[in-house]
């Protein structure tokens, strides 16, 4: 779901990949390195200083440590346990693959005997993707879990291969380099996109057109891959954004319009919203972009981003916020995240200037690297906080936007049911004062729907997701009036039977209770409120 740099004779790499690469000291051009956390009090941590605006209540920021002394060190990816895979470089520079969690910190996923290791992308089972590579570079790709360690997947056939992006299915993208005889050019066929499945196993991937070139970047649970390829085997022909189903085949997503050439799609999500950037030639500025079927591209330079900057979307998560990585005139790099209500927000740093986001998953939890006051690469994690409210507007948006699409009569009337429910909380919180028991009891009934849509055949996955953030939602309006009742000295006794209710609904959320956690969440309100 991230951009890659591939290294193979004579291909050339997306224009986008050369222009992200150029800006790093150290990396070469054959280096993809370029490529929930605990509740907290609001506000920053780790020397950061958040940006304010409207829509939020504060952004978090994490470092999250290092494997070695070595100079870069990235996180990747995020997946909506809160866990983090990137890679870091060990004491003499080797660039090894890490997996991290709030509960155990960074582990070494290791190199399974090869000289270096990079992990790129994780689902929600904790499948872990990513690349070995030799001395020489070659590589193979492989999957990781905290229990069965490292499996190799070998080389399809070819002479490297790489994966770049895993489904909760457990399918696996990437690209290839199909097997050739350097004494022939003819034979040599350039890097190709593939897919991989536990069941079916591997797939080369069709091209736009040309033999010699093809990336596949993300895939979403239904089985849609993104990726890059071009029309035209002339070495110049732009890269172009497709989509790819195994029952639908390849499609070329097309254009922005005229005076724009490149267009590099790197992730997708549940509703097909592709995110990516596009080149335009006249003004030497890449934009960034979100397509959907039957709306197209979204142009972000025409919804409020600064003009002359260039940026790409790399990632997208279920209610459509992007992760943005934003590209100074001045080749400074600017880790940023774009919400439609909000427009573009930056993201704090650890106190230096550049930083990169590759990542963000569906609570908002954001991922990439962050430059310290000294000058020091870091992986990051950032947490943006949106309000209940904004939440709740963003879970009702997306499932309207599903709905025309849902063919299931008793899938489509609980979540009308989910929509109602969620609308009235929205009306009990927009009430002076903001009734926050009933709006919590409509959420837990919201809630509620909204499991029984996933009993009834709704995508587990995106449900899963809209879901947390409705609990989430929920908590935060209870965290919120503990923290009101406190500030205005209210009965130590009652504020303790809310804290006690409080964790009584965390234990709930955490054994996948969502309407005990929710109605424990009330109660925690109710004796704030008192206090």
């Amino acid at each position: 779901m991230r951009l890659r740099c591939i290294s193979v004779p004579v291909l050339r790499v997306p224009r986008l990949a050369a222009l992200l690469l150029a800006g790093v000291a150290g990396l070469t051009a054959c280096d993809d390195t370029l490529a929930p956390l605990p509740s907290g009090p609001f506000g920053v941590v780790d020397g950061g200083v958040a940006p304010s605006f409207a829509l939020t209540r504060a952004i978090n920021l994490r470092s999250l440590g290092t494997l070695g002394s070595g100079s870069f060190h990235a996180a990747k990816a995020i997946n909506n346990l809160g866990h983090v895979v990137g890679v870091s470089s060990g004491n003499g520079g080797e660039l090894r693959a890490f997996y991290w969690s709030a509960q155990g910190g960074m582990v070494d996923i290791g190199t399974a005997g090869r000289a270096a290791s990079r992990a790129l992308d994780i689902n929600d089972a904790d499948l872990v993707v990513g690349t070995l590579e030799d001395s020489l570079g070659v590589g193979e790709a492989f999957t990781w879990t905290p229990r069965g360690g490292i499996r190799p997947l070998g080389q399809f056939g070819g002479v490297d291969s790489r994966a770049l992006g895993v489904n909760n299915l457990g399918e696996v993208v990437g690209t290839y380099t199909p097997a050739f005889n350097p004494a022939d050019p003819s034979t040599f066929r350039g890097v190709q996109a593939y897919h991989w499945s536990p069941s079916a196993g591997f797939t080369e991937l069709p091209t736009l057109g040309n033999p010699f070139g093809g990336v596949a970047y993300g895939i979403n649970d239904a089985g849609q891959v993104v990726g890059v390829s071009s029309v035209s085997p002339d070495p110049n022909a732009p890269f172009l954004s497709f989509v790819w189903s195994r029952a639908a085949g390849i499609r070329n997503l097309g254009s922005l319009g005229g005076g724009f050439s490149e267009h590099d799609a790197f992730a997708l999500n549940a509703l097909g919203d592709v995110a990516g950037g596009a080149y335009h030639d006249a003004d030497g500025i890449w934009h960034p972009f979100v397509w959907r079927q039957g709306r197209g591209f979204t142009d972000l330079t025409t919804r409020g981003f600064p003009a002359g900057v260039s940026g790409v979307a790399i990632d997208v998560n279920a209610l459509g916020h992007l992760a943005v990585l934003v590209l100074e005139p001045d080749g400074t790099r600017r880790p940023a995240v774009w919400v439609e209500r909000a427009g573009l927000v930056f993201m704090p740093t650890l106190g230096g200037v550049d930083g990169e986001i590759w990542g963000i998953n569906d609570l908002g939890q954001i991922v990439g690297w962050s430059q310290t006051s000294a000058g020091a690469m870091r992986p990051a994690v950032w947490s943006v906080r949106f309000s209940p409210e904004d939440r709740i507007t963003d879970v009702v948006a997306t499932l309207t936007d599903l709905l025309p699409s849902v063919t299931s009569r008793k899938v489509a009337k609980q979540l009308n049911e989910t929509i109602s429910k969620a609308n009235k909380a929205l009306a009990r919180l927009a009430r002076q004062p903001p009734d926050l028991k009933k709006a919590i009891e409509q959420l837990a009934k919201a809630v509620e729907s909204l499991q029984k849509a996933i009993k009834a055949g709704f995508d587990p996955a995106l449900g899963q997701s809209l879901t947390e953030v409705l609990v989430e939602s929920a908590r935060d309006l209870a965290v919120g009036a503990i923290a009101n009742a406190q500030a205005a000295g209210g009965d130590p006794g009652r504020i303790a039977r809310a804290r006690s209710e409080l964790a009584r609904g965390d234990a709930a959320r955490q054994a996948g209770k969502y309407k005990k956690a929710v109605e424990a969440y009330k109660k925690a309100a109710e004796q704030a409120l008192k206090a």
